[in-house]
C-alpha cells in the first residue's frame, strides 16, 4: 500500500501513528500537547528512541496525505494487530482525544469508525473511554 517499506513492524508503527494523528487533528486543531502525547504513546508502546519516533511521525503524515480515507489505514492495522492490541490502541486513541480535556464530536466520530474497522463492540469502546477518563482525572 502507501508505505513502501518491507519491514512489517515499522509499517505497523507508522500506520498506528497515522491513526493517532488523524484523531489528534480531527477537530482541525493539532496542538503541541497532542503531538507530545502521540510521541509518548509510540515510545511506550514500541520502546523506541526519539529519532525513530520523529521518522515515524513524518512517514505517518505521508501515509495520511497519500491515503484515500481512514478505512484504508485502519484496515491494514486490523489485519496486522491482535484483538487485544487493537483494544490497547483504542485506549491510546482516547488518551489523545482527551489530551486537550475535550472530546470533540469529530474525534468521537472517527474513534467509532476505527472501532468499527477493528470489529470492536460498543462495550469495549465504552470501557476504554471510561477508563481513560478516569486515568486522566
Amino acid at each position: 500500500m502507501i508505505l513502501n517499506d518491507n519491514n512489517k513492524d515499522y509499517k505497523i508503527q507508522v500506520y498506528t501513528c497515522a491513526l493517532m494523528i488523524i484523531i489528534a487533528s480531527a477537530d482541525e486543531n493539532l496542538e503541541a500537547e497532542e503531538i507530545n502525547v502521540i510521541k509518548d504513546i509510540i515510545s511506550d508502546f514500541y520502546s523506541l528512541e526519539i529519532e525513530i519516533i520523529e521518522k515515524i511521525m513524518r512517514d505517518a503524515q505521508i501515509v495520511i496525505d497519500d491515503s484515500i480515507d481512514i478505512y484504508q489505514i485502519g484496515s491494514f492495522i486490523n489485519k496486522e494487530l491482535s484483538k487485544q492490541d487493537k483494544i490497547d490502541l483504542i485506549y491510546c486513541i482516547f488518551e489523545i482525544a482527551y489530551s486537550d480535556n475535550d472530546l470533540h464530536f469529530m474525534e468521537k466520530h472517527l474513534i467509532d469508525k476505527i472501532a468499527n474497522i477493528f470489529n470492536l463492540n460498543k462495550s469495549e469502546i465504552f470501557k476504554a473511554k471510561k477508563e481513560i477518563q478516569k486515568y486522566l482525572q
